[in-house]
């Protein structure tokens, strides 16, 4: 435990790379808690619109930074 865990972010990233490796194109998610007494970051990745390493509440939790 420190000032912030990273966990999220680096096993979005190592998933991203492997799942890429073998021509399997994902998005990157980062978004901020909805819970606005508190700040907490997310990372996760989608693929066809359907979340892969986390679970579908992850959107009820979080609001994705726009990519474009």
């Amino acid at each position: 435990h420190g000032i912030y865990r990273a966990n999220c972010l680096k096993k979005a990233l190592v998933s991203q790379l492997l799942l890429w490796r073998r021509g399997i194109d994902t998005d990157l998610k980062i978004g901020v808690d909805n819970d606005l007494a508190r700040f907490s970051a997310h990372a996760w990745l989608e693929y066809d619109g359907e979340i892969l390493i986390d679970s579908e509440d992850t959107r009820n939790r979080f609001t994705a930074f726009d990519s474009r």
